[in-house]
């Protein structure tokens, strides 16, 4: 949603509905099958989704420098968390997650320092 605000055209428009898409498709294969059927399908799902936002990376870097680099630092502190879940040792899920939060934070931070305090 940020991003919807920051890129209130159509391509963002159009880009916002297709992630939400996928994301309810994800949604989905998670309720039907369960969470762990379909690790093969869902662990690229979430990286795709995740890296998609590259496609706006030109645009932001031009207008909102900060807010792409915290962006950016947050994917990939999100994708490293990758390394310990795909490995499936006993604690390894619960790193994942500190990655994904730590991950969360950095953009939180970047998002709004841009769109409230800049």
């Amino acid at each position: 949603p940020s991003l919807l605000a920051y890129f209130g055209n159509t391509f963002g428009i159009v880009f916002f509905i297709i992630q939400w898409a996928v994301i309810a498709l994800g949604i989905t294969l998670v309720g039907v099958f369960g969470p762990d059927k379909l690790r093969f399908v869902h662990i690229p799902l979430y990286v795709v989704l995740g890296w998609s936002a590259l496609m706006l990376l030109p645009g932001m870097i031009n207008g909102a420098f900060s807010m792409a680099m915290f962006i950016l630092a947050g994917g990939i502190i999100y994708t490293l968390g990758i390394i310990p879940y795909a490995i499936k040792l006993r604690g390894s899920h619960f790193i994942w997650h500190f990655f994904v939060l730590a991950g969360a934070v950095v953009q939180w931070i970047g998002i709004f320092t841009t769109l409230y305090l800049g």
